[in-house]
């Protein structure tokens, strides 16, 4: 054999044993008999769909083992058949699975979707709702076990009311019970649990953790996002909440006792409410995803609840639910601050809305079909209310547009001091017996309704889905035009019919004021800009909202001509000279002394400031002294 042959078998040699020692072949697989055929079939090497390879299945004592492993004492539920049954009301349709025991969907049967789907406030997919409690180092989520229970799937009669139970029994007289109240007539949904012979396995303390992605419900995704939130109540009577209308992250932890908790859409709430309280939560809203209009918001709850009473002392852990629309009336007779959640302002904005706007809105309604007309008529009642101090501020206004032509004089002398100015202007309404905040009165008294209104409509949900004129949802905005790209700044994608009605006849309405008033200057300008204002504010608010306003300024219009008729300023100037007489001579009133010495005293310390400045210029410009 030559010597390269020789060098090359070496060398191959050589290779072969470095490839074996780095790459060494895996060992052979153990096999167990375990009773099961799992040979591959192979034919024209391909694997044939039903014969792939799958793994052996446990006998019943591993399963047993293993399920002892994760569920510990609970094991003997953790496996089980899994049902479902609905029990249907006036109200509700409720769904329940024996697998966790689960109300695992809810919908309100006397509403549908702005797309006119059933709807459904919660279900499997948008909600998941865990109870955990603590066995040991075992951390068990108590809707993963499997429950049994005789009830079927039922109607509910208004007047009827009943129980649905469902059982976890694990052996030895230990079991997990839970029971759901259901009245025929009522959004409310009582929860009870029972533990039988648990005390000592269990600590103490039992964890609600839900996450709800609010399912959307409404036409305007932007809209139910600015509305959506998580408010609470604690034991003490202190309600909070999460910000409406952020979509970052949001988040609370309350560590006192809190009474109820209500994830709160536009219009609809599933509220969780204790018989006792939760010890304890933490809150969070916010928005995974901006472009999915399936969802609202994701909202997360986690209640901490007392668990000694019903593991040793042999008493329910009971809480209740409430899935239902935002309606005032409904609310606030189901569980303490409940009518918080329909937000009416802050006092007294709130008093006029809870004592004047819903009584007898709720009167309308008893007679009137339309929700438009029912507008309408509160309008003319509430202008009708507040007529008097409409007549007493227009009166005011007449006065001084009287006066106008001496206040201009007065001007016209002192055009370069305006303390002397306000001196004499006030001199001349002390003579003639003239208030000039008198005006401003009436109209303060006024502006709670104002506002009222402002808070009323956007909650109101008897206006979801009633249509008057164009406007196909009272609830929403109504739609003049549209178009696809959002406006800068503004951000608006359409123009609200209504509120361009609204704008329209408020800048007529400023317009005539301005005419009868003695506003000149700067503050005219600003009248005027305001209404303008209000159409790229108001643009996304409801269309009764901006429908109310454009038809109190019609109406307003008519009340100020017929009060014209009434008010003679001839007439008002005669008075004016007479008191002018009567008040010649008369002494100052304290106030009125006290309010010329305070305008005196600003005067004199607003000279000698600026004397002080010219003394400070002259002393930096006057040239210094050569030493």
């Amino acid at each position: 054999m030559e010597r390269n042959q020789i060098t090359g078998l070496v060398l191959m040699a050589l290779l072969m044993i470095a490839y074996f020692y780095f790459f060494p072949s895996e060992p052979p697989v153990e096999t167990v008999d375990s009773g099961v055929d799992t040979t591959t079939v192979v034919v024209d090497n391909a694997i044939t769909p039903d014969r792939i390879e799958t793994a052996p299945v446990l006998d019943d004592s591993t399963k047993a083992a293993a399920l002892v492993a994760q569920f510990g004492v609970f094991a003997p539920a953790a496996d089980g058949e899994e049902r479902t049954l609905t029990v249907t009301t006036d109200k509700l349709a409720l769904d329940f699975n024996t697998l966790g025991g689960t109300l695992e969907k809810v919908t309100l049967n006397e509403f549908q979707t702005a797309y006119d789907q059933p709807l459904v406030l919660r279900d499997a997919k948008s909600t998941d709702e865990s109870y955990y409690v603590q066995a040991g180092n075992l951390r068990i989520d108590l809707r993963e076990l499997y429950y049994t229970t005789s009830a079927s799937s039922q109607t509910l009669a208004t007047e009827d009311t009943t129980e649905i139970t469902f059982m976890a029994n694990l052996g030895q007289g230990r079991s997990v019970k839970q029971v759901y109240t259901v009245a025929g007539d009522a959004y409310v949904i009582g929860h009870r649990w029972e533990f039988e012979g648990l005390g000592n396995y269990l600590q103490p303390t039992l964890l609600i953790d839900v996450k709800d992605n609010m399912r959307h419900q409404e036409e305007v995704v932007k809209t139910s996002r600015s509305k959506a939130t998580v408010i609470y109540y604690t034991d003490e009577g202190d309600q909070d909440e999460l910000s409406e209308r952020s979509t970052s992250l949001e988040e609370e932890t309350v560590a006192e006792p809190i009474k109820w908790v209500d994830i709160k859409q536009k219009f609809f709430s599933s509220v969780y409410i204790a018989d006792d309280a939760f010890s304890q939560g933490s809150f969070t809203t916010s928005v995974p995803n901006e472009n999915d209009t399936a969802s609202v918001k994701l909202a997360t709850l986690a209640l901490t609840v007392p668990l000694d009473s019903a593991l040793n002392h042999n008493k329910a852990l009971s809480y209740r639910y409430y899935f239902g629309p935002n309606d005032y009336n409904i609310l606030k007779n189901v569980e303490e601050g409940m009518r918080g959640i329909v937000y009416l302002g802050w006092p007294p904005v709130k008093w006029v809305n809870r004592f004047l706007i819903i009584p007898i809105f709720e009167f309308l309604e008893l007679f009137i079909p339309s929700y438009g007309i029912i507008i309408i008529i509160l309008v003319l009642i509430i202008k009708g209310m507040l007529s008097p101090l409409t007549y007493r501020s227009y009166k005011s206004m007449a006065r001084m547009r009287v006066l106008k032509p001496e206040t201009d004089k007065i001007k016209e002398k002192y055009p370069d001091d305006m303390q002397k100015q306000q001196q004499e202007t006030m001199a001349l309404y002390r003579q003639v017996g003239v208030n000039p905040i008198s005006g401003c009165i009436p109209q303060l008294l006024q502006m709670p309704v104002l506002f009222a209104m402002f808070y009323f409509f956007p909650v109101s949900i008897e206006l979801r889905q009633e249509a008057f004129l164009w406007a196909h949802d009272l609830s929403t905005y109504d739609t003049l035009i549209s178009w696809s790209t959002p406006i800068p700044i503004w951000g608006a994608t359409h123009l609200s019919l209504f509120t361009v009605l609204m704008t329209i006849s408020t800048i007529l309405y400023t317009r005539m004021n301005n005419q009868m008033s003695s506003v000149t200057g700067p503050m005219k300008t600003v009248t005027y800009i305001m209404p303008i204002f209000f159409l790229f504010f108001l643009n996304d608010f409801p269309a009764a909202l901006t429908f109310y306003y454009f038809v109190s300024n019609l109406i307003t219009f008519g009340q100020q001509g017929l009060i014209r008729r009434f008010i003679d300023e001839d007439k008002i100037k005669a008075i004016l000279d007479e008191n002018r007489l009567k008040n010649k001579d008369k002494k100052k009133s304290k106030f009125q002394a006290r309010l010329e010495e305070a305008m005196k005293a600003s005067e004199a310390a607003q000279k000698e400031k600026s004397q002080k400045r010219k003394q400070d210029g002259s002393n930096r410009q006057a040239p210094k002294k050569k030493r």
